[in-house]
């Protein structure tokens, strides 16, 4: 349920004290939860906690009777606010507590407005308008955290999904260590005439120069708040699919806060966020949307447009698919994917879908797709039916055959990281960067296939879980 210019108008009619309610309701919901931890023997790893709302509460909040109304001018108002920068939310708060009430009025109006924009946008979009895994890319935004994030990570590693120790032996994380990660990344892109964004936290200033005198990148010092650590892994907190960012919802509490930080950073380049993926209607309740970067694979071929996601522990859950069903093309066929997942150990799951699944789309005449058969589901998925609201299974491998994609596991011995083994950033045209570590798998797919393997060393990005996929996001400006 998407909110229409009937519930900016329906804002107009709130009397103040209405308005402030539901303002600081969006701003601080009250939550059902449900820890799912809970029902686990012992000390677990980082799990999701499923959270809702009772929407009775929104219409003694909203004053209005009609049910439909106040959850349309709920999701407005909370719209507006999650594609808000976050230094913007955070004058909003200071203003609530002051009684600014005129001052918030005039933000938030404007904000509602643009969603509405923004919304229409989105409705006009086909699905040879999105972006596929791969399109050939032309800008890549990458983030550089500093020691003040890592000293963080230090303190609890287990807790951040962290080793200690990296591939190379060095010790992680290394603010350091991630840099040279980068610069390595950010060269390699340099070479293929790809553009690059980093944003550096000012914590690091003395070493951005050393990324000044790479042709086509682009250096921004900026101040990236202490609380998001992980946020370096910058493909999970958006989408950009749509070409302009949809912003997610991060599972973990450990990286919420990422989503308003991208929205900053974003904004900075103008390259404003369109929406964010927040709530659906699920036993009607609003059920918060679970979805990360890291999960989603867009493909086209000359058939099908497909939205594939992963779902495991960090995967996207019903309401983030009630939400996507809205703003795709309604010829975008939405697929969930099975991935093993983790209690304890995180390096024995598969925390996102592009750890255990890569597309590389045409490659010696064939598109091909690469998996990971032990961490992926290979036979059974889900596909979402949009008019019945309901998943029904369906066989992987059946519309792989259907649409004349190819399946392939690449071979996997000790001497491989399962973390960056398929995490693969896709530039088009049959070329790929990937962690020089895993040199078997490369070496395999530039003899069977012909694929034009760029290998850069990264074994600080490696360490926190992620390879080059998800050290890196493509934009569209």
């Amino acid at each position: 349920m998407l909110p229409d210019v009937d519930s900016l108008r329906q804002l107009e009619l709130l009397d103040r004290r209405s308005f402030v309610r539901l303002l600081d309701f969006v701003l601080n919901p009250k939550l059902i939860k449900i820890e799912l931890s809970e029902c686990i023997v012992g000390k677990s790893g980082p799990q999701a906690c499923v959270e809702s709302i009772d929407v009775e509460n929104l219409c003694g909040i909203c004053g209005l009777q009609d049910r439909d109304k106040c959850l349309r001018l709920f999701l407005l108002v909370d719209q507006a606010v999650s594609i808000m920068p976050r230094c913007l939310v955070n004058k909003i708060r200071r203003y609530l507590s002051a009684g600014f009430v005129n001052d918030i009025w005039d933000i938030l109006y404007d904000w509602c407005s643009k969603v509405l924009e923004n919304i229409e946008f989105v409705k006009v979009l086909k699905s040879r308008d999105l972006k596929a895994e791969d399109d050939f890319k032309q800008h890549i935004l990458l983030v550089v955290p500093s020691e003040k994030h890592f000293r963080k990570i230090r303190h609890d590693p287990d807790t951040w999904l962290w080793r200690s120790i990296a591939y190379d032996g060095s010790f992680a994380p290394s603010a350091i260590g991630w840099f040279r990660d980068v610069e390595r990344i950010v060269q390699a892109l340099s070479r293929e005439g790809i553009r690059t964004t980093v944003f550096v936290d000012d914590g690091l200033s003395n070493l951005a120069e050393d990324l000044r005198y790479v042709s086509r990148c682009d250096v921004k010092i900026v101040d990236i708040p202490e609380d998001v650590p992980k946020i370096c892994y910058v493909r999970d907190p958006s989408i950009t699919i749509l070409g302009k960012p949809l912003l997610c919802n991060m599972v973990l509490d450990l990286r919420r806060g990422e989503e308003e930080v991208m929205s900053e950073l974003y904004t900075s380049l103008q390259y404003e966020p369109l929406l964010r993926v927040r709530w659906g209607i699920v036993d009607g309740r609003l059920e918060r949307a679970f979805i990360e970067g890291g999960n989603i694979f867009l493909i086209r071929t000359e058939e099908e447009t497909l939205l594939l996601s992963g779902i495991g522990i960090r995967g996207t859950n019903y309401a983030a698919v009630k939400f996507l069903a809205e703003v795709l093309p309604e010829d975008v066929r939405i697929i969930l994917i099975p991935i093993v997942s983790y209690i304890r150990d995180w390096e024995k799951g598969a925390v996102h879908l592009d750890v255990a699944f890569a597309y590389i789309g045409a490659a010696k005449g064939l598109k091909l797709c690469l998996i990971d058969s032990s961490r992926v589901c290979i036979y059974s998925a889900l596909e979402y039916d949009r008019e019945k609201q309901q998943f029904k299974i369906i066989e992987l491998l059946r519309l792989f055959k259907e649409l004349d994609i190819h399946v392939d596991e690449p071979p996997a011995d000790d001497k491989v990281s399962r973390v960056t083994m398929l995490n693969f950033l896709n530039l088009g045209n049959g070329k790929i960067i990937a962690d020089k570590y895993n040199h078997t798998i490369n070496k395999y797919l530039e003899k069977e296939y012909g694929i034009d393997v760029i290998e850069v060393e990264i074994p600080q990005i490696e360490a926190g879980g992620g390879g080059v996929r998800c050290a890196t996001r493509d934009i569209w400006i």
